[in-house]
């Protein structure tokens, strides 16, 4: 806890700390957050993982300039020590016809590079009945209501590790470069 405060205590809002002591799971919890948040938008992030400097400023200018829903980024995947592994985009179609196809076999955001509105979040809502992969149903559910982009900028640093994640052994075999 004092970690947390002391990283946000150099902004100049003020903030708020919610330390949950019950396990509801990420859905729910996801969905209590965004009823008690009091900003217009919302951004993802992991622990493990290490937003560059200048990604809300530029998320939110181009969130704004676009008039988008929700807004990923491309990622530097970084290994346990923190090297980078390499630097990937997931999507930039996101016509459509072409998210029709994606959306059910391919991820199309690095969910910890998600930004999006609030009011757009509190009317789709995660699935609370989901297990893992609830951002992809939500996705796919709301999809057809929503404007979805990626900016090309790498804006954040994917930690990804060898024994949790199949992006891990992609890119370290076929060194995914943008």
């Amino acid at each position: 806890y004092s970690e947390i405060d002391s990283y946000f205590c150099k902004f100049s809002r003020p903030y708020r700390i919610l330390i949950s002591t019950k396990r509801r799971g990420v859905s729910r919890s996801l969905n209590i957050l965004v009823r008690i948040a009091d900003t217009k938008y919302l951004a993802r992030m992991d622990d493990d993982d290490i937003a560059l400097s200048h990604r809300l400023e530029q998320q939110l200018s181009l969130i704004e300039d676009q008039n988008l829903d929700v807004l990923g980024s491309a990622v530097a995947l970084i290994n346990a020590k923190g090297e980078t592994i390499s630097k990937k985009l997931l999507a930039l179609d996101f016509s459509q016809k072409v998210l029709q196809r994606d959306l059910v076999f391919n991820d199309v955001f690095f969910h910890p590079t998600v930004v999006y509105l609030r009011t757009w979040i509190l009317k789709h809502k995660y699935c609370r009945y989901w297990g893992n992969g609830q951002d992809r149903e939500l996705w796919i559910r709301a999809f057809s209501s929503s404007i979805y982009a990626n900016s090309e900028e790498v804006l954040l640093q994917y930690r990804v590790r060898a024994l949790q994640s199949n992006v891990f052994l992609r890119a370290a075999r076929n060194k995914m470069l943008l």
